[in-house]
């Protein structure tokens, strides 16, 4: 039996390259699709054979817009915030370049010679209590109870009563 060659190391894995895409499609009628997904050239390629639903009926569709996104959630986060937009704010995403993000920060000062700022002081607290302020040292009464809440329902004291069961008999 033939010994296999070894597959080669530089190869990348199969699926995800780039991690999570947010993606908008122009279909044929002219209808904007949104989704998201972590293959994007597999998804398209799902998209033109009619493996999706809303678009098989609306092919040939076309790549309008994508951007990454960090994770899973942050990807349907952002999906689910294009979804919100009115026709005319997702048509206006297509066609304005997307400003390249800024760096992230990192928490706590980027010079560690630099003092640390302390954070600003709380208010204190209100408590719930007496408006009246007068005595400082009288305790506070503490509000009548609520009397325990009823079940509705026919059953519940108060409601209509049941009606027995009528019996056929032939």
């Amino acid at each position: 039996m033939p010994r296999r060659a070894p597959a080669p190391v530089n190869v990348p894995p199969p699926g995800p390259a780039a991690g999570w895409t947010v993606y908008i499609l122009r279909c044929a009628d002219d209808t904007l699709y949104t989704g998201c997904t972590n293959d994007l050239s597999r998804r398209l390629a799902a998209h033109g054979k009619g493996r999706v639903k809303y678009t098989r009926g609306r092919l040939p569709v076309a790549l309008a817009y994508h951007e990454p996104a960090d994770s899973h959630g942050a990807a349907l986060r952002r999906e689910a915030a294009i979804k919100r937009l009115s026709r005319r704010q997702k048509l206006r995403l297509i066609t304005t370049p997307a400003p390249a993000k800024p760096p992230r920060r990192r928490a706590g000062p980027t010079d560690p010679s630099a003092p640390a700022t302390p954070a600003p002081a709380k208010p204190p607290r209100r408590r719930a209590g007496p408006t009246d302020t007068t005595d400082p040292s009288a305790p506070a009464t503490p509000a009548p109870a609520k009397p325990p809440r009823r079940r509705a329902g026919p059953s519940a004291a108060g409601g209509r009563p049941r009606q027995p069961a009528v019996s056929r008999s032939r």
